[in-house]
């Protein structure tokens, strides 16, 4: 949905710039095509290789949580790389990565680094899982483990 998004609004500013070239023509004046068309296809790259990007890190859930806008997913990169190792833990039940971001965001991840889901935890609900040992700290290598897998999802081509 997003590529088809982002497709059909180049299409779109290529159709007016296409109109914009006729009108120049029309009053006899040339025009530098490759000047205008260069920022248009340069700006199309960087959104493709977002939008790509994001298609490799999240989940089909996550994608749709991140579509409605009702949950904190968008952030979820951005505080799992940021996240001390305090504010990473084991999920018991289904052995996923939780990071527990800023104002309570929390982020779960795959083992491999996919982003699953977020939420928005309520005042003492990290409290309450960790003492029912639903969360727990997660151990160092685990960390280790999740940093890499992050770093191999998020590292852009030719780096």
């Amino acid at each position: 949905r997003r590529l088809q998004n982002l497709l059909r609004a180049f299409r779109s500013q290529l159709e007016s710039l296409s109109q914009h070239v006729s009108q120049l023509e029309r009053r006899g004046k040339e025009a530098n095509l490759e000047e205008w068309v260069a920022p248009l296809v340069q700006r199309l790259q960087g959104d493709l290789e977002r939008t790509l990007r994001h298609n490799a890190i999240r989940t089909a859930h996550a994608e749709e949580r991140h579509e409605t806008g009702d949950r904190p997913t968008a952030a979820a990169l951005k505080d799992a790389e940021k996240a001390p190792d305090e504010r990473l833990f084991i999920d018991s039940r289904y052995d996923t990565m939780v990071v527990v971001g800023p104002r309570l965001r929390a982020h779960v991840f795959s083992r491999d680094g996919l982003h699953v889901t977020s939420m928005q935890l309520e005042p003492g609900e990290l409290e309450r899982k960790t003492a029912k040992n639903m969360w727990t700290p997660a151990p160092p290598p685990r960390i280790s483990e999740f940093r890499d897998q992050l770093r191999k999802r998020t590292a852009r081509p030719n780096e």
